[in-house]
C-alpha cells in the first residue's frame, strides 16, 4: 500500500482496514488509517467516504464537538459527488451530532433541510421522524402529531413501514403524558404519573405490529425497548422484563441499550428478584463505564439501585461498597445522600449502631447543607439509644432541638427526648415533657403515643382512676385517627377500671369499654378475643348481688366460649376454655352435673397445642379438684375411684409428668398441686404418702423446705400415733 498509495484497491483496502478498526472500537487506530489516505489522490465519492468515515470515529471516541466541526467539510464533499443521497446523509450526520451535543433548536433546523422535495424521499421520511422524534423530546406533542399525520397521509405507502410504526408508537407514548424517549433514565424507585391507557395501548399495539410484521429490521430492538416502556408504564412488570430482556439481545451498543439494561434490572427488582437485579445493574455500569453521557444519566441511579436491591438481599458489605462508590463519582447527587441513609438504617435495623452512627456522621460532615440533614442527625440520637446508652441519647436530643427550633421534625425529636428521659429513669421529667407534648401537637400523629404514655404512667403507680380517664382520652379524641392503638387505649382503660373496681366503666350493658369492644366489628382479632377474655373475667369477678352470683358465672362462661367459637387460632383459647371450666365448678354446687362439663372444659385445656405448662398445670389442676369435689356423697367405691383420679392428677403435676420436650414445671401449680395430694392422703391417712409428696416439693421448692418440713414432722407424728 505504501507503493501504490493511489491505487483504487489501496484505497479501498485503507477504508476496510479502518472501518474493522472502527468496528472493534480501536477509534484513534481507525482514525490514523483514515488519516493516511490523501484527499488530493481521492475520488470525490471516496472523500466522502473517508470524511464520513472520520466523523464516525469521532462521534464513537466521545468527541462530538471535532466530529461537529468535520461535518462542514463534510457536507461541501457530498456536493462534489452529485449524489442527493450522499448529502442527505452528511445532513443527518451533522444534525445527529447536535442532537447528540444537546443542542435540539440548532438539530431541528439541519433536519429541516433534508424535508426539501429534492431530498430522496427514504432520507425525507427519515427526517421527518427525526423532527417529530425532537419535537416530542421539546414536549411539542400537538406539532408532531400533525407532521405526523401529514406525513402519512402524503406518503400512504410509507404508513406501515417500521419507522413510521416506531414513531406512531413514541408518539402515543408521549401524548400518555411524556415519551420513555425523553425520560428515558426514570428508575423503578422514580414516581410517574399515571399514563392515560388508551394512548398507552395504542402506542403498544404499533410496536407489536412492528415486531410482528418486520422480524428483520434494524429497528426492532427499539420497538423491544418502547414495549417493555409500554408493558412497564401499565403495571406489567414480568411482561416488561420480557421485552427488556429481549431488547438487550437486539439493541447496538448505544444509549438505547444501557436503557434496556437498566429497566430490566428495574423490573426484576420489582419482581424481588433483588441478587439479579444487582447482576443487571453492575453488568450496566460495567459495560457502558467508558461512555461519559450514560454514566451521568444512570449510573448513580444503577449504584443507588445497588444498595437498595443488597439491603434486601442482606449483602451489607456489597450495599457499602456501592454507596462509597456514589459517594466517590457522584458526591453531589441526590442519590449519593439517599444512600447514605439507606445504609445507615439498614445497620440500624441489624442493630449494629456504631456502625450506623459513623456513617451518618460521616454524612453530616460531607453534606453541610442537604435538606435531609437535620433528619440524619436525629437519627444519630437514635444510634445511642440502640445501644442503651439513654443519656447520650437525650442529650443528642436537646442539642439537636437547640439547632433545629423550626424544623418539621421537631415533635419527633421532642417525642424522643421524652421516651429518652423515661429509659434513662427519669419518669418526672419525660411525664412533663409527654404531657407538654400532647398539649403543644395535639394533631401530631405521635400524640396518641405521648398520650398513652402518660395513661401507663398513671397506671403503673396504681393511680387506677386516673389511668382509666387518661386511656379514654385516645378513643374519644375524634381528630385522632382509629388505629390499632386506639383499640390497645380502650382495652387498657377497660384494664384501669377493673383494677379501680369500676365494673360498669370495665363491662357495663353498653358503657362499659370490654363491652364496646367486643361490639365492634372493626375491632383487630387479637385485641377482641382479650376483650372477650376481660368481658368475662369482670362478670366473675365483680362483687354483685350473692344472691345472683350463679347467674354471673352463666353469663361469664357464655362470653369465654365466644373466644374458642370466634377465635379458634388465638393464644388465648386454652385459657378460654380453662376459664370455662371454672365457671362449671362455681356452678356444679347447685347442678353436680356440672363437674363433667368443668372436667371436659379441662381435658381441652390439657390437649390444647398452644396452652404452655403453666395452663395445662393449672388445668390439670382443676380437674383433680373438679373429681375431688365430685366425690362427695358417692357411694363409697365410687368416692374412692373419684378420689384416686383425682390424686393421680395431682401426682402427675409434682412428677412433671404432663411436661412436654424441653419445658420445666411450673413452681406455683407443683406447690399447690403437691399440697393438694398430700392433704387427700392426709384424709385418706396414707402418711407415707403424703410424706413422699413432700419430700419431692422439698427438692424442687427450695424456698419451702422449713414449710414443707414441719408437715413432714407432723404427718409422721400422726403415723406414729395411729400406730401406737
Amino acid at each position: 500500500s505504501q507503493a501504490r498509495p493511489n491505487d483504487l484497491f489501496t484505497i479501498r483496502g485503507q477504508l476496510l482496514l479502518a472501518e474493522s478498526l472502527f468496528e472493534h472500537k480501536q477509534f484513534r487506530a481507525a482514525e490514523e488509517a483514515v488519516s493516511h489516505l490523501s484527499d488530493s489522490n481521492l475520488t470525490p465519492d471516496y472523500r466522502w467516504d473517508r470524511q464520513y468515515l472520520l466523523c464516525r470515529i469521532q462521534v464513537a471516541d466521545q468527541r462530538p464537538l471535532s466530529a461537529l466541526a468535520q461535518t462542514t467539510n463534510l457536507i461541501v464533499l457530498a456536493a462534489a459527488t452529485t449524489s442527493r443521497e450522499l448529502v442527505a446523509d452528511s445532513v443527518a450526520m451533522q444534525a445527529g451530532i447536535l442532537q447528540q451535543l444537546d443542542r435540539v433548536d440548532e438539530a431541528l433546523q439541519v433536519y429541516t433541510n433534508n424535508l426539501a422535495d429534492t431530498v430522496p424521499s427514504d432520507r425525507r421520511r427519515l427526517a421527518l421522524l427525526k423532527v417529530i422524534d425532537l419535537k416530542l423530546t421539546q414536549n411539542q406533542t400537538a406539532e408532531a402529531e400533525q407532521m405526523l399525520e401529514a406525513f402519512l397521509a402524503r406518503q400512504s405507502d410509507d404508513a406501515a413501514s417500521d419507522i413510521a410504526l416506531l414513531t406512531s408508537g413514541e408518539l402515543q407514548m408521549k401524548l400518555s403524558f411524556r415519551s420513555p424517549a425523553s425520560n428515558a433514565t426514570d428508575s423503578a424507585f422514580a414516581p410517574v404519573p399515571e399514563p392515560a391507557t388508551n394512548h398507552l395501548q395504542q402506542a403498544l399495539g404499533q410496536f407489536e405490529r412492528l415486531l410482528d410484521t418486520y422480524t428483520n429490521s434494524p429497528l426492532r430492538g427499539k420497538a423491544l425497548l418502547d414495549k417493555g416502556w409500554c408493558l412497564w408504564l401499565d403495571h406489567r412488570v414480568p411482561e416488561s422484563a420480557a421485552a427488556f430482556r429481549a431488547a438487550t439481545q437486539s439493541l447496538p451498543f448505544s444509549e438505547d441499550l444501557a436503557v434496556a439494561y437498566f429497566k430490566l434490572a428495574d423490573a426484576l427488582y420489582q419482581q424481588g428478584d433483588y441478587t439479579n437485579a444487582v447482576r443487571g445493574y453492575r453488568g450496566l455500569t460495567n459495560e457502558f463505564a467508558g461512555v461519559p453521557r450514560i454514566r451521568d444519566s444512570l449510573f448513580d441511579q444503577a449504584l443507588y439501585q445497588i444498595v437498595r436491591a443488597s439491603i434486601e438481599t442482606g449483602d451489607e458489605a456489597a450495599a457499602s461498597s456501592a454507596m462509597e462508590r456514589m459517594l466517590d463519582a457522584y458526591p453531589e447527587s441526590p442519590l449519593s445522600e439517599r444512600s447514605m441513609w439507606l445504609v445507615g438504617q439498614d445497620f440500624i435495623r441489624l442493630k449494629r449502631p456504631a456502625q450506623a452512627r459513623q456513617i451518618f456522621n460521616d454524612f453530616l460532615r460531607r453534606f453541610p447543607d442537604r435538606p435531609l440533614r437535620p433528619r440524619v442527625d436525629l437519627a444519630v440520637g437514635r444510634t445511642y439509644a440502640q445501644e442503651g446508652d439513654w443519656v447520650s441519647a437525650l442529650s443528642h436530643y436537646q442539642d439537636w432541638l437547640s439547632r433545629y427550633p423550626t424544623n418539621e421534625l421537631r415533635p419527633r425529636a421532642e417525642f424522643n427526648l421524652a421516651w429518652a428521659n423515661y429509659r434513662a429513669d427519669r419518669p418526672t421529667n419525660a411525664f412533663e415533657l409527654f404531657t407538654n407534648f400532647v398539649a403543644q401537637f395535639p394533631t401530631n400523629e405521635l400524640a396518641p403515643l405521648a398520650q398513652y404514655w402518660v395513661a401507663e404512667e398513671f397506671y403503673r403507680q396504681g393511680n387506677y382512676r386516673e389511668a382509666l380517664r387518661n386511656f379514654q382520652i385516645i378513643p374519644e379524641n375524634t381528630n385522632w385517627p382509629t388505629t390499632n392503638l386506639t383499640y390497645q387505649a380502650r382495652m387498657m382503660a377497660g384494664r384501669s377500671a377493673f383494677a379501680a373496681q369500676l365494673w360498669k366503666d370495665a363491662a357495663g350493658e353498653k358503657t362499659g369499654h370490654f363491652t364496646i369492644l367486643v361490639n365492634d366489628r372493626n375491632c383487630p382479632d387479637d385485641i377482641a378475643a382479650e376483650a372477650f377474655y376481660a368481658y368475662a373475667d369482670t362478670l366473675r369477678q365483680q362483687g354483685s348481688d350473692p344472691a345472683n352470683t350463679s347467674q354471673r358465672f352463666i353469663e361469664a362462661r357464655e362470653a369465654f366460649a365466644k373466644i374458642p367459637q370466634l377465635y379458634p387460632a388465638s393464644r388465648l383459647v386454652p385459657l378460654a376454655w380453662g376459664a370455662i371450666g371454672d365457671c362449671c365448678l362455681q356452678l356444679a354446687s347447685e347442678d353436680p352435673k356440672q363437674y363433667e362439663n368443668a372436667t371436659n372444659a379441662y381435658w381441652k385445656v390439657i390437649a390444647h397445642p398452644l396452652a404452655d405448662v403453666s395452663v395445662r398445670s393449672l388445668a390439670e389442676f382443676g380437674l383433680g379438684h373438679a373429681l375431688e369435689l365430685s366425690a362427695f356423697g358417692k357411694a363409697p367405691a365410687e368416692s374412692a375411684a373419684l378420689l384416686e383420679a383425682a390424686f393421680y392428677h395431682y401426682y402427675r403435676i409434682v412428677l412433671g409428668d404432663n411436661l412436654r420436650d424441653k419445658e420445666r414445671p411450673d413452681p406455683f401449680s407443683m406447690e399447690r398441686a403437691g399440697m393438694a395430694g398430700a392433704r387427700l392422703k392426709e384424709e385418706q391417712k396414707q402418711w407415707s404418702v403424703a410424706i413422699n409428696l413432700y419430700q419431692r416439693l422439698q427438692q424442687v421448692l427450695i424456698p419451702l423446705r422449713p414449710r414443707l418440713e414441719e408437715k413432714i414432722n407432723k404427718a409422721r407424728e400422726q403415723s406414729r400415733n395411729e400406730n401406737n
